[in-house]
C-alpha cells in the first residue's frame, strides 16, 4: 500500500512511500522510486509512527492506514 508521510518540519513537502511491513509498533517502508527502505516506530499507547532518514523526521498516524486500507479495498470491487 502506498502512502504519504508527512514532514514534521515541511508539511508541504510529504514523502511518498510503499509500505513493506507494519506491525504494533514498527512500520517498515521503501521510498517511491529508490531502494531505500527505514523504519518508522510509534510509542505504547501513541497511534502515530515516527522515524527519520536524511535529516528529516517523518509521521503517520496509524488511524489513516485503516481509512486507506478501506478505501483500497473497495476499488478492487
Amino acid at each position: 500500500m502506498r502512502v504519504s508521510l508527512s514532514d514534521i518540519e515541511r508539511e508541504e513537502e510529504p514523502m511518498e512511500v510503499e509500505i513493506l511491513e507494519v506491525n504494533r509498533s514498527t512500520m517498515r517502508v521503501l521510498v517511491s522510486n529508490t531502494n531505500v527502505i527505514f523504519s518508522l516506530h510509534k510509542q505504547d499507547g501513541s497511534s502515530v509512527f515516527k522515524g527519520g532518514i536524511g535529516g528529516r523526521s517523518f509521521e503517520i498516524d496509524a488511524r489513516s492506514l485503516a481509512k486507506n486500507k478501506k478505501r483500497d479495498d473497495s476499488n478492487l470491487t
